[in-house]
């Protein structure tokens, strides 16, 4: 194909001091056959590897004297391969067989559901790994993330790809035989995400955006009209935009009192937290090595240290809050 447009580069260059295209005969000559050394990633400079890209090149119509420069190598690269391969409807096939879906991608919406699931995939793996097998949210096996990243932990392209993301989507389904109801997007197997989600159409807005840049996913803005629309035409109701700061006074915390923030740095949701100590009666505990709410789950032998730290620092806190309550009423009776 771009031997064709190599040919043809020159319908009307009358206007550059050439020859119009229809005077002119074929080429006389093949197109030479060239490549340029690119890098891999030309956004960033964690690696230094690069590959080859082929163009070809046709002068036979050019003027050398000061004609123009048409140069074509194809389309950019895209750094998150995966998202553009899967909505590309010629591997729609491919896919159902290889991710066992229950039907194709035949449609723009069912691309979007495909690629919600995937988002929410990665999302919740993330939320959940912890260091034993759990079926909170959903079954998945002891350090979900550690053995998805197997899968993932080199340069993949193409279909490749695709079969290393139809393997960690085997660890997220547990495995099953059935085939992958994906339609249900980013609500799949998470059956009390309802319950949440009118809570985040009513008490706690939380605006969750995706660059394409500083992040795996493909570019999402916020838009808290859309979420206004979303959460009317689900529930009926329309979100506060400031209920969170007004209900629970936001980030100002300083008149707060007897309150435990934990965040463990394994779970996203950390990013949002309370990750230092407001006063003296709100502590901030950071948990480096735990995920989603980790400490306030039952004990197990392979829970990090820093699990049975925080566990400590809640009973210690509660019991505090506990004998200060008792000697204040101690002391209002005492005054009567």
């Amino acid at each position: 194909m771009q031997a064709d447009l190599c040919s043809d580069c020159g319908t009307d260059n009358s206007q550059y001091g050439g020859t119009s295209h229809s005077s002119l005969s074929s080429p006389s000559r093949a197109p030479n056959t060239k490549w340029c050394t690119v890098p891999l990633d030309h956004f960033g400079f964690a690696t230094n590897t690069t590959f080859k890209i082929k163009y070809l090149e046709c002068d036979d119509y050019w003027d050398m004297g000061g004609g123009p420069i048409f140069f074509y190598t194809g389309n950019e690269l895209l750094t998150h391969a995966a998202w553009s391969y899967v909505a590309c409807a010629n591997t729609s096939q491919w896919l159902r067989q290889s991710w066992n879906l229950c039907g194709p991608t035949n449609s723009p919406i069912d691309v979007e559901f495909l690629v919600q699931f995937l988002k929410s995939m990665y999302v919740r793996t993330a939320m959940v790994n912890y260091p034993y097998a759990s079926d909170y949210v959903m079954p998945l096996p002891a350090e979900p993330v550690e053995i998805i990243c197997q899968y993932l932990n080199e340069s993949l392209t193409d279909k490749k790809l695709l079969e290393a993301i139809g393997k960690v989507i085997l660890v997220f389904v547990n495995n099953q035989k059935e085939c992958l109801n994906y339609t249900e997007g980013a609500s799949y197997r998470f059956e009390h995400i309802i319950g949440w989600s009118f809570q985040a159409c009513t008490e706690i807005i939380t605006p969750m955006c995706a660059t394409g840049v500083t992040d795996m996913f493909e570019p999402s803005p916020w838009s808290f009209a859309e979420h206004v629309e979303l959460c009317h035409n689900m529930y009926d109701v329309y979100p506060r935009h400031d209920m969170a700061r007004i209900e629970y006074g936001g980030a100002r915390l300083e008149a707060a009192s007897n309150i435990v923030f934990s965040n463990g740095l394994r779970d996203p949701w950390a990013a949002g937290g309370i990750l230092k100590d407001i006063n003296d009666s709100v502590k901030a505990v950071v948990l480096d090595d735990a995920a989603h709410h980790l400490d306030l789950m039952a004990s197990n032998p392979a829970d990090p240290p820093s699990v049975k730290m925080a566990r400590h620092v809640h009973k210690d806190n509660i019991r505090k809050w506990i004998n200060e309550f008792n000697n204040n009423c101690d002391n209002e009776r005492e005054a009567l």
